[in-house]
C-alpha cells in the first residue's frame, strides 16, 4: 500500500506541535503555535533531505538590524519570509540549504531558558529523532545559558545533527536551533559560525509607564543610535510613524520626524532635510535636540526652515494723491 505523503507530513507536524505544547503553560501558547508552525514545518523538510547542501562556501555576508538583536548570515543563504507565523522580530528561520538551516524564536521578556530548551528538545526527539544522542554545552556565541547538541537519524534515516541553545540576557529570552544534515555539515557549518559570532542581544530599556506608547518608542529609538545601531533606530522611528497613522499626538510627530532627520543627517543631508520640513510644517516652532544633532543635521535643519520662510510681497504703488476740488462760488440773480 503506498504511503500518502502528503498525510504523514500532516501527521508528523501534529506530534511535532503536541510535544511543545505538552510542556508549554498556557500563556505561552501563542508563542509555541508559532514554533510548532514555522519551526516545525522547517525540520520536517530538512529531516526528508539526504542530499549533499548545494551551498559551499558562505558568500558576503548580509546584516539583519532590529529593534532588539543583530546578526550577519551568509549572503547565499535566505530568511524564510513565507512561512508560517513568521515574524521578524519574534520568530524566523534562515535556510542554508534544502537540509540545513537555523532557526530563532525571541521573546521581549525572560523565560526559563532550561525550559524551553527542554519544549525544544522534546519536540525533536518526539518524532523527527527518537532516541537521540544528547550532550550539552554552556555557551552559544557570547552567550551563556542551556545547550544540548542532538544526534541521531532524521525519520530513521538522514545521520543529522542539531544544536539547540537558549538564554536569557537583558530582558529577552532567545531559543536557536541550528538543524543540518551529516552531509550538509562541512558545508553550512562556517556559515553557522558566522551567525553565531555576530548575533548580538539589544538590551530592553526601561521606558516611563507615564509616556504615550509612540514616546516610548523614541526613547529606545535614541538607545539604539547611542549604541552605534543606527539602522535599527531608523527602522523603529519609521514604525512609531507609521504606528502615527492610527492616532499619535503632534507633538510625538514632530519629535519622531527631528530625530529621524537628525539621524539621516549623517549621510544623507538630503532626507534630513524632508525630514524636518515634516517636522517644521506640524510645528514651526520646533527645536533640534542637541545631544542628538550634529553639523549636518544643524545645517540641513536651518535649509528646511529657510524653505518653509513665505515668500516677500512685493511691494504695491502707493495711491496716487487725492485733488482737492474746489466747489463754485454760487451766483446771485438781480
Amino acid at each position: 500500500m503506498q504511503r500518502n505523503p502528503f498525510r504523514w507530513h500532516c501527521i508528523e507536524m501534529r506530534v511535532l506541535l503536541g510535544a511543545i505544547l505538552l510542556l508549554t503553560p498556557a500563556s505561552c501558547i501563542p508563542m509555541a503555535s508559532a514554533v510548532g508552525g514555522q519551526l516545525g514545518s522547517a525540520i520536517v523538510r530538512a529531516a526528508r533531505q539526504d542530499e549533499p547542501a548545494e551551498v559551499m562556501e558562505p558568500t558576503e555576508p548580509q546584516r539583519v538590524e532590529r529593534a532588539g538583536f543583530s546578526l550577519q548570515f551568509p549572503g547565499n543563504w535566505q530568511i524564510d519570509t513565507h512561512g508560517e507565523n513568521y515574524d521578524s522580530d519574534h520568530m524566523f528561520i534562515i535556510q542554508a540549504s534544502r537540509g540545513a538551516f537555523v532557526g530563532f524564536e525571541i521573546h521581549d521578556r525572560e523565560v526559563d531558558p532550561r525550559w524551553l530548551l527542554e519544549a525544544r528538545v522534546a519536540a525533536m526527539t518526539g518524532r523527527v529523532l527518537p532516541g537521540a544522542g544528547r550532550e550539552e554545552f554552556p555557551t552559544w556565541g557570547q552567550y551563556r545559558g542551556q545547550g544540548a547538541l542532538l544526534y541521531g537519524k532524521a525519520l530513521g534515516k538522514t545521520p543529522v545533527t542539531v544544536r539547540i541553545f537558549a538564554f536569557a540576557w537583558a530582558g529577552h529570552t532567545v531559543a536557536v536551533t541550528e538543524y543540518a544534515s551529516d552531509n550538509d555539515s562541512r558545508n553550512v557549518e562556517p556559515g553557522f559560525q558566522m551567525v553565531e559570532q555576530t548575533f548580538r542581544v539589544m538590551r530592553v530599556e526601561s521606558v516611563d509607564p507615564r509616556l504615550s506608547p509612540a514616546a516610548g518608542k523614541l526613547k529606545q529609538a535614541r538607545g539604539l543610535f547611542f549604541a552605534g545601531r543606527a539602522g535599527a533606530a531608523v527602522s523603529l522611528i519609521l514604525q512609531t510613524l507609521n504606528d502615527c497613522d492610527s492616532g499619535c499626538t503632534s507633538e510625538d510627530r514632530v519629535a519622531a520626524w527631528l530625530l529621524l532627520g537628525s539621524i539621516r543627517a549623517i549621510g544623507d543631508r538630503d532626507s534630513a532635510k524632508k525630514a524636518f520640513g515634516k517636522a517644521l510644517s506640524l510645528n514651526r516652532r520646533a527645536v533640534l535636540d542637541p545631544a542628538v544633532a550634529n553639523v549636518n543635521a544643524i545645517a540641513a535643519f536651518k535649509e528646511a526652515q529657510q524653505a518653509l520662510q513665505p515668500e516677500p510681497v512685493a511691494p504695491t504703488a502707493p495711491p496716487p494723491p487725492s485733488v482737492a476740488v474746489t466747489p463754485p462760488t454760487p451766483t446771485t440773480q438781480r
